[in-house]
């Protein structure tokens, strides 16, 4: 019992501190560039989620077998593959590119970023 209660009030530290060293408030453009590349990456997968049959089938490799590339004046081109079921009920590998344009100002209605999105599906 005690054992259990040692490690639950050392994930809550843990928890309590990682919230603690981040600050979501700050503008876009200040997120260091990990921070940066794991937002584009997690918009980039919800845009091309939105272009797909049945979304919920989507299997997005790992961020780090994308190509991100920051354009500058906080836009972003993301390449990468997805894994989806089509009309069909097939289960098909397709590339995907998406072009990103972040606002530099962090919403605390909608708890983010906002961001314009385009994407392509080949």
């Amino acid at each position: 019992m005690i054992k259990k209660r040692k490690t639950i009030i050392c994930i809550i530290t843990i928890v309590l501190l990682f919230m603690g060293c981040s600050n979501p408030n700050k503008p876009f453009k200040d997120l260091s560039l990990s921070e940066k590349q794991s937002f584009v990456w997690l918009m980039a997968q919800s845009s091309t989620r939105e272009n797909l049959k049945s979304p919920s089938s989507a299997t997005f490799p790992r961020q780090s077998q994308a190509t991100i590339s920051d354009l500058g004046d906080n836009k972003f081109k993301i390449v990468s593959y997805v894994e989806a079921t089509n009309s069909y009920g097939a289960k098909l590998k397709q590339s995907f590119e998406v072009q990103l344009s972040i606002k530099d100002e962090y919403s605390k209605e909608n708890k983010g970023y906002a961001y314009n999105s385009t994407c392509k599906i080949n």
